[in-house]
């Protein structure tokens, strides 16, 4: 029988996979397409970019800004509430701003059984306006400025020879007048003459007769100021703490150190350092610390010795010259034996910067009840009074928002600066014949000497009317908010 041969293979054979027979090509190149942008896309896109990082840029100098003024604002606020304690504190702010405080207490000046005058505020020699005369003279409204009467007075300015010697003295009076009572143009650069309309009062009760110059500062300082600002003036580890015991520490010696006297104006000792000076002190471990202000100072052989106590003679006992701060009590000030007991780490001399300050603005409805609107300056230019407190022709409308302004269009001869106002958006103006202040909302200036106002509010009395001729204004910069009060009445 025949058989077939095996005819399977042990490697069998690839068999080449079958493609389609290819189409007729071209000899044209087609190009291969590829993703991607174009560059008008590229443009439009970084333009949008840009717009949107343009917008997020102008948040950061605006956010700064409204942080600044956030900051002003309630800074404003605080010291308003200071101002609003010291009139609690002190009410004859109302009633007698020339009067001397009745008082038995050791360090004060002379007492008095009432609400006595000094004599030397109130004869026809005098050096400051007295209340009473005033009063006779119809004039009722009146600035209660402690901190620009001392700068004011530290120029020693004497404007005319009038045999009454306080209105020869712009410290005593808010607004000078470089016109003399006439409209421009003036012939003569500010100062003029003192705007005898607004007298302005310093702090009698509080401070002895003859405290002038820094001293005067010093005191003023301390009621007015807002305390939030201090500079270091020199750092060093370790010092002598002295006093009577451990537990009644009472002052540092600081070795190969001398307070600067060109600061504080001269030793004030037994009186407040001006500016005022503190002292902040840190254990050694840095977990205590201690502040305290300085009340006198001494120096001796490139050491000084700051003190914080006005027992300045340790007999425990209020004698004259050492009410420091003028509340009527001995002020100790020991440091807790707590720190006393550690070692003495990191001390800080610091000296406070004059940021923010308040005035009064006092429109006395009655002998016991007046009206009262707290102004509170930014780095007030204190002794500026031939730009801050000169006084322009400016009406006010009872009713209106709308007030003119005149102003001298020639140079200051004295500065070479302009004569012109100090008037912009959302400052302030003060109508210095009613004692009313108002915001700028807008300024139409055709700067030819006469200038409009729209006010925020609508003015409250109106001008030109005697007693108060001519109609003045004053334009002060720094002012940061104006805080109404209301009516107080003290009894």
């Amino acid at each position: 029988m025949y058989t077939p041969m095996n005819t399977t293979c042990r490697y069998p054979r690839a068999v080449p996979p079958r493609h389609p027979r290819p189409a007729a090509t071209s000899s044209r190149t087609v190009p291969v397409q590829r993703g991607g942008s174009t560059l008008t896309e590229v443009l439009v896109a970084l333009m949008v970019a840009s717009i949107g990082l343009v917008s997020v840029a102008t948040l950061f100098p605006m956010s700064v800004l409204r942080s600044v003024k956030a900051t002003q604002v309630t800074s404003a606020a605080d010291a308003s509430y200071n101002a609003q304690t010291a009139l609690d504190r002190y009410p004859d702010i109302i009633k007698h701003p020339d009067a001397r405080q009745p008082s038995n207490i050791p360090g004060r000046p002379s007492p008095a059984p009432n609400y006595a005058f000094d004599p030397q505020f109130n004869n026809t020699t005098a050096v400051d306006p007295p209340w009473t005369v005033m009063q006779l003279q119809g004039t009722k409204n009146f600035i209660f400025d402690p901190l620009g009467f001392a700068a004011v007075q530290n120029l020693n300015l004497t404007l005319g020879n009038n045999p009454t010697l306080y209105l020869n003295r712009p410290e005593h009076f808010f607004g000078n007048d470089p016109s003399g009572g006439n409209l421009p143009p003036w012939p003569s650069d500010p100062p003029g003459a003192p705007w005898w309309s607004l007298p302005r009062y310093p702090l009698h009760w509080r401070a002895a007769p003859g405290i002038v110059g820094n001293a005067a500062f010093a005191v003023a300082d301390s009621l007015v100021t807002l305390p939030d600002s201090w500079s270091l003036q020199y750092e060093t580890i370790g010092g002598t703490l002295g006093g009577t015991n451990p537990a009644k520490m009472t002052e540092i010696t600081l070795p190969n150190y001398q307070l600067s006297t060109s600061v504080l104006g001269g030793a004030q000792t037994p009186a407040l350092p001006y500016p005022a000076v503190r002292v902040v002190l840190f254990s050694a471990d840095g977990s205590l610390a201690q502040t305290r202000q300085i009340t006198s100072f001494s120096t001796n052989a490139g050491s000084t010795t700051l003190q914080w106590t006005e027992d300045l003679n340790n007999n425990n006992t209020l004698d004259n010259g050492e009410d420091v701060n003028f509340n009527g009590s001995l002020d100790t000030h020991y440091l807790p034996t707590s720190f006393t007991a550690q070692t003495l780490g990191k001390v800080r001399v610091e000296i406070q910067e004059r940021r923010y300050s308040w005035l009064l603005t006092v429109r006395q409805n009655s002998q016991n009840s007046a009206s009262i609107d707290v102004v509170v300056f930014f780095q007030r230019a204190l002794e500026n009074i031939g730009v801050d407190e000169v006084l322009y022709n400016t009406v006010f409308t009872q009713g209106s928002t709308r007030a003119v302004v005149t102003y001298p269009t020639a140079l200051n001869a004295t500065t070479g600066l302009a004569l012109k106002p100090f008037m912009r958006r959302g400052g302030f103006v003060f109508d210095a014949n009613n004692a009313f202040w108002y915001r700028i909302t807008n300024v139409l200036d055709d700067n030819a000497g006469t200038a409009v106002l729209t006010l925020e509010t609508p003015a409250l009395a109106s001008t030109g009317s005697p007693p108060y001729f001519p109609p003045r204004a004053m334009f002060p910069r720094g002012v940061i908010d104006v805080f109404p009060l209301g009516t107080r009445t003290v009894q």
